[in-house]
């Protein structure tokens, strides 16, 4: 009865539809030893006031004559139970002063973690952590104190337990650490820094037993998937909180572990759009203060970076795709803003420029197109007459020209900031003959900007358009 009460409870924070599976695992691990130690230790008091806390609708926690005599002895794994329903209860009924006495009172942050740490049953562990995120998730006073214990050195005695095996334990750890970061988390950064390297030992597990490989049993998919995208989604959340709570200052790569399974998910593994995605993000959120070292370190331990970043752009024009390439847009444009000329001659040496015209060209969404545009136009910016002879050579002028016209047929004016910048990044490099100012006239690019002039209602981009009319006429 307790366990299916549990469960109810656990649908809360995982919402993830494994509901199912979640009651095939218990068939399996709370057979014979495991029922048996449940069996064991079930304590009738604990029952009844189970069923009483659970009907009662208001709830008040200091009004059980139960409950006092209950708490002072060992905590069982009834007992464990039975307090994931008093925590539940309280946050209902925003009752958290009285928990936070009741947690007080009865030394609950130390026990629990002295439990965890000395527990061997990955069952139970499962339980007692789950009960600490949600104490620590409904309390910042919960929450600090279980900080000051020292609960870092508690979940890395955990991690030398053999449970890589183990999704749902492992995702309640995830739990567990992402509740101490969230974004209404009152906890400084350096009280939490070292959860990163925690999560980044989790995922050296990961990658021991080749957690990313796709599963080959057809049987099996469906349920490897939802279990497998749970915990994935779960340790991406906690990057994202993690680099947020940083204040983007985070360098990924120095967590080596991590950085593997992040690259891997964002370059690597097929078939998970929605785990690319948010991969795809983290990776953004974490170059987002254009930390030139960060920069020169990912494409160091990436470098193959711009390549990948090609590729997953040109293959994801269906479904959810956009999203994809409007994210893999941004990282690139990120990485090449102010550049070394180092970076920018391996940019050119490996083509990149080139593949990325081809990429513009077949583009039909204006929201892409406008991340990919700038790009084209940092590398021109920043890159020298020699280096961009080839885009010249290549139709860089005849792309900058179409789409100028497509503006024009569809009075669409929301590439025209860019369209205008790169223009002048190409002017940058107008020989003494005038040769690319000569082409650009060839190509009638004053009506062009006459007509972003007078029908852009933007007025920055509308006067950019009438300096680069004086600049050519």
């Amino acid at each position: 009865m307790l366990q299916q009460k549990k469960e109810q409870f656990r649908q809360e924070i995982r919402k993830q539809g494994l509901d199912k599976i979640l009651n095939q695992r218990r068939q399996i691990l709370l057979s014979e030893n495991a029922a048996q130690q449940f069996q064991d230790g079930i304590n009738d008091q604990i029952i009844l006031l189970y069923n009483q806390i659970e009907v009662d609708n208001s709830f008040d926690i200091y009004k059980s004559p139960l409950l006092k005599p209950i708490l002072e002895g060992d905590l069982t794994n009834q007992l464990i139970l039975l307090l994931q329903l008093i925590v539940k209860k309280c946050r209902d009924a925003n009752q958290i002063e009285y928990l936070e006495t009741f947690f007080e009172d009865s030394f609950l942050g130390s026990r629990l973690l002295s439990k965890c740490e000395n527990e061997k049953s990955l069952v139970f562990l499962d339980e007692q952590l789950y009960l600490l995120g949600q104490l620590s998730q409904s309390s910042l006073l919960c929450q600090s104190t279980l900080i000051q214990l020292n609960i870092g050195q508690t979940l890395k005695k955990i991690l030398d337990l053999e449970f890589e095996s183990d999704d749902y334990l492992m995702s309640t750890f995830m739990y567990l650490i992402t509740t101490f970061i969230e974004p209404n988390s009152g906890i400084h950064f350096q009280d939490v820094q070292e959860f990163m390297s925690i999560l980044d030992q989790l995922c050296k597990k990961l990658r021991g037993i080749n957690y990313l490989i796709i599963e080959l049993d057809l049987e099996k998919k469906d349920k490897y998937t939802e279990t497998k995208n749970s915990l994935l989604n779960r340790i991406l959340l906690f990057a994202r909180y993690f680099i947020d709570k940083s204040q983007f200052t985070v360098n990924l790569t120095l967590y080596p572990n991590f950085w593997v399974i992040l690259t891997n998910l964002a370059f690597v593994v097929q078939e998970q759009s929605q785990l690319r995605q948010i991969a795809l993000q983290v990776i953004s959120d974490s170059i987002k203060l254009n930390d030139q070292k960060l920069k020169f370190d990912i494409i160091e331990k990436y470098p193959d970076i711009f390549c990948s970043l090609l590729n997953i752009i040109d293959h994801n024009y269906k479904s959810n795709g956009k999203f994809i390439r409007t994210q893999a847009s941004i990282i690139m444009k990120q990485l090449f803003s102010e550049q070394s000329q180092y970076i920018i001659q391996n940019i050119h040496l490996n083509q990149i420029p080139l593949q990325l015209m081809i990429i513009i060209a077949s583009e039909n969404d204006r929201q892409v197109l406008y991340h990919q545009l700038e790009c084209l136009f940092l590398l021109c910016s920043n890159s020298s007459f020699e280096q961009c002879t080839d885009l010249y050579n290549n139709g860089l002028l005849t792309l900058l020209i179409s789409k100028y016209q497509e503006i024009k047929e569809c009075q669409d004016y929301v590439l025209s900031k860019w369209l205008l910048q790169l223009t002048l990044a190409v002017l940058q490099h107008n020989s003494s003959g005038n040769s690319i100012l000569n082409l650009l006239k060839q190509y009638q690019i004053t009506s062009y900007l006459k007509d972003i002039a007078i029908n852009c209602k933007n007025e920055n981009t509308s006067k950019r358009a009438n300096q680069l009319l004086k600049y050519i006429n």
